[in-house]
């Protein structure tokens, strides 16, 4: 029997010889539940330990014990640890008390656990500080014969200016975790998706003054991928306020004022990543499981559903609008891994039909210059390219610039690699990192033979 979770859905299970997948468990909607996920079977093969996620209130997010011998509906409701993190079972070499593993303010906590009673018992104690997580995962294992291995938490990043030729222009915040950032029209200002150190699944939008690196939170947590309107006067953002990410919203940039509704999905994860630059349109990411991830556009100007931009079996993403050129035909620039590999594409809005190919080799999180005139975008070895861009388009070979800081947009913990926290300023002079602050450093597993020898607790 397998078990397996779903970060907008139920615990499933299915036998190992295939079939079909049945539920274990039931979402409690009324409650603000998000999702069931990371079960972890206990020795006797019929309970398991999961993690039942409140994105909205993370603080009743927790793990819970569930059992195959019971309907989805009569789970047991009892949480028995507050945590946002995925549960690990440790059973004892001795034949003594299994520990239940979990990760407290990003300390990894043991407690002794009655595998007979299924009940906690004695106090829980840390076991180590500084433990990786990865949104909802706790970057732990432990094996049947005693041994645990663990990695040391992601190493912080720092807002960092750029020019051209990739030397240092200013460092412009503290070091801590940053996802995105998209700068303010007149790059005066970036509104910055910051993840809480102790809980990776909790995100939140702060507004960051560039020239005196003073930081205000903007939107309450579940906030991100936030991206300004080309008056600089409100920024739209995806929030999870009523689901995983499923809702686009607005507010002034000043804080003021109620978030107004834009659009709400169903159940498809969803985030914007480009306003054009009259104003009527925004751009926004669609994840959808039958389609990977498309590309999708929302009128403003009038009461009107959203329509599919770019729709296929490619995973498209990190969408751009060309900045108005007089005269010229607006494009879209977006990362696609239709050939089997991430490259920039360029495509007419709002017919997507013409399309070109600006990188060659690789490349990913393509940024404008605010003429229209140049293209920016990674390279798969991390080398900061810029490509000249005419009106037919006709596209210039692409020239490196600078190879960026190592460990600046690297692969995430599932092996796939999000848009990049950076962008460019109007006139392409100077780019904005969140750079790590140990370039070059090497992500550390620990591994600890007999661990649980001469515990007493």
């Amino acid at each position: 029997m397998i078990l397996f979770g779903n970060p907008a859905g139920v615990i499933m299970r299915v036998s190992d010889a295939g079939g079909v997948a049945s539920p274990v468990t039931v979402l409690d909607s009324s409650g603000g539940e998000s999702g069931h996920l990371t079960p972890v079977f206990l020795p006797d093969g019929r309970h398991f330990f999961y993690l039942r996620a409140f994105r909205a209130n993370a603080e009743r997010t927790g793990i819970f014990i569930g059992s195959l011998d019971v309907p989805p509906e009569e789970q047991e409701l009892r949480r028995l640890v507050a945590t946002t993190t995925s549960p690990v079972y440790a059973q004892s070499p001795d034949g003594g008390p299994g520990r239940l593993l979990f990760l407290r303010d990003g300390t990894l906590m043991a407690q002794a656990f009655d595998d007979r009673r299924l009940e906690l018992f004695d106090a829980p104690f840390a076991v180590a500080e500084r433990v990786h997580s990865y949104l909802d995962t706790a970057t732990v294992s432990s094996s049947e014969n005693g041994i645990l291995v663990y990695k040391t938490a992601t190493e912080d990043s720092q807002l960092t200016w750029l020019d051209r030729q990739g030397r240092v222009a200013g460092r412009v915040s503290e070091p801590g975790l940053y996802s995105r950032l998209n700068l303010s029209p007149d790059a005066t200002r970036a509104v910055v998706t910051r993840v809480d150190p102790q809980a990776t699944s909790s995100l939140t939008l702060w507004l960051f003054d560039l020239a005196n690196g003073r930081s205000t939170r903007f939107a309450p947590a579940g906030g991100q991928a936030g991206i300004w309107s080309p008056d600089g006067s409100r920024i739209a953002f995806s929030t999870n306020t009523s689901g995983f990410e499923t809702t686009l919203v607005q507010k002034p940039t000043s804080g003021s004022g109620p978030e107004e509704l834009l659009f709400q999905s169903a159940e498809d994860r969803l985030a914007p990543t480009s306003w054009s630059q009259d104003g009527r349109f925004v751009l926004y990411v669609v994840v959808n499981p039958k389609t990977n991830s498309d590309l999708w556009v929302l009128s403003l100007d009038e009461a009107s559903k959203p329509i599919p931009f770019l729709r296929s079996d490619a995973a498209e993403s990190q969408a751009q609008f060309s900045p108005n050129r007089q005269g010229a035909p607006r494009w879209v620039a977006f990362t696609s891994n239709e050939s089997g590999r991430d490259e920039i594409h360029l495509r007419t809005f709002p017919d997507a039909q013409n399309r070109v190919i600006v990188s060659s080799g690789g490349g990913h999180s393509p940024r404008w210059r605010g003429d229209g005139k140049e293209l920016f975008y990674l390279a798969a070895d991390g080398t900061v390219m810029a490509a000249a861009i005419s009106d037919n388009p006709h596209v210039d070979a692409a020239t490196p610039l600078f190879q960026a800081p190592r460990g600046f947009a690297a692969v995430d913990a599932t092996g796939r690699r999000g848009s990049a926290p950076w962008d460019v300023t109007p006139d392409g002079q100077r780019f904005l990192l969140a750079a790590p602050v140990e370039a070059g450093g090497t992500s550390t597993f620990t591994v600890v033979l007999n661990w649980q020898a001469g515990l007493t607790n």
